[in-house]
């Protein structure tokens, strides 16, 4: 068994809309509403990294960084090509960014990730809806900014 560190960069999408501010949840591999990320490339920066992973996933391009959300980190197991459940330990550092699209924006998802939905979601609705608990501090932080956009 050995142990990696691993890093990887996303992004909190939001657009504004005659309805409000609407935010972007993507439903992953694992049936869980989250948002998209991705590995940071060796030498590439962790917000051209958030920004490329959120395109390459949802097909969201031309997106405007806003600011930075904070870190995350986490272990799991995983195999030699980084699937689930394998032998190796892995330490995962995340950058979360807050990023504005344009109000009709382009969706593609990417299949090959097994991204299975988009949707876009009140403020209010946000916290009820990200499955993962060691996502709240990010999407609390987002929410504190969002809220001052409205």
């Amino acid at each position: 068994m050995s142990t990696k560190l691993e890093f990887s960069a996303g992004g909190i999408v939001f657009k504004k809309t005659k309805e409000g501010i609407r935010i972007a949840l993507i439903l992953d591999p694992f049936n869980k509403w989250t948002f998209a990320k991705g590995h940071v490339e060796e030498g590439e920066r962790v917000e051209r990294a958030a920004l490329r992973e959120v395109a390459e996933e949802t097909g969201m391009y031309g997106l405007k960084l806003k600011e930075k959300l904070g870190e995350m980190d986490y272990w799991f197991k995983a195999d030699s090509k980084g699937k689930p459940g394998g032998k190796d330990l892995i330490h995962k550092v995340v950058y979360w960014y807050l990023m504005e699209a344009q109000e009709d924006v382009n969706i593609e998802l990417q299949d090959a990730e097994g991204i299975a939905e988009l949707k876009w979601v009140s403020v209010k609705e946000l916290s009820e809806m990200t499955s993962y608990k060691n996502m709240e501090k990010i999407v609390e932080n987002a929410v504190e900014i969002l809220k001052t956009l409205e």
